[in-house]
């Protein structure tokens, strides 16, 4: 089974991400462990803070579904500067609860290392659904997934997601992302609550993988 597909049907229009991603250009903060090459801007975070990584805050509260649960809008979610991205997620809620929402920069020449974020975004057995949409990229920017351990994976899948398109990816296993380029990278990435509605585009949006290879 893919660790990254395509939702189909699910394009925004990049332009007015683009917009909005220009707004909210100076707010962002660095991601723990990451130094200055790895930057979001919280939108929505536990407790509503934006002093620190939401990804920290869950873990730090009662477990990840807690933690995810007891997300809520930031102050740079208000106003227009983020009207069009407000919209994406009324549009994803239809689906399930909307928990984090960042958007996150890696910038030019430099890595993700590397990880795994936990079981909890498991495509089987998971309780989180994490979502993309790359707002700035470049087709020589990828993502990279692979089973066993870092020092000897195997398996490798190896992805470019398209500006504008909404994409699911299982990120429970081990996956990094390398940019090459002199291109930031800037992605709007959007945890759901894996419910059944959610389940359900999953399910769908694997059928339409299978047919199309």
């Amino acid at each position: 089974m893919s660790k990254c597909t395509e939702i189909i049907g699910k394009i925004y229009d990049i332009e007015r991400l683009q917009e909005q991603a220009s707004y909210l250009g100076d707010k962002y903060h660095y991601q723990p462990g990451a130094g200055k090459s790895w930057q979001g801007v919280p939108l929505r975070n536990p407790t509503a803070s934006i002093k620190r990584d939401g990804i920290a805050i869950a873990r730090a509260l009662k477990g990840w579904d807690e933690g995810m649960r007891s997300c809520m809008d930031t102050p740079y979610l208000e106003g227009t500067s983020a009207e069009y991205i407000k919209e994406i997620l009324t549009d994803l809620a239809e689906y399930g609860e909307v928990f984090l929402v960042r958007l996150l920069k890696l910038m030019p020449g430099q890595n993700i290392k590397a990880h795994c974020d936990g079981k909890v975004f498991n495509r089987d057995e998971g309780k989180i659904a994490r979502f993309h949409i790359p707002i700035i990229t470049d087709p020589r920017i990828k993502m990279f997934w692979a089973e066993g351990s870092q020092r000897r994976p195997s398996h490798m899948q190896e992805v470019h997601m398209r500006p504008g398109q909404l994409y699911y990816t299982d990120v429970s296993g081990l996956h990094w992302v390398e940019n090459p380029t002199e291109t930031t990278r800037v992605h709007l990435v959007i945890d759901l609550d894996r419910s059944e509605a959610v389940q359900r585009l999953l399910k769908t949006a694997s059928l339409c993988e299978l047919v199309s290879s």
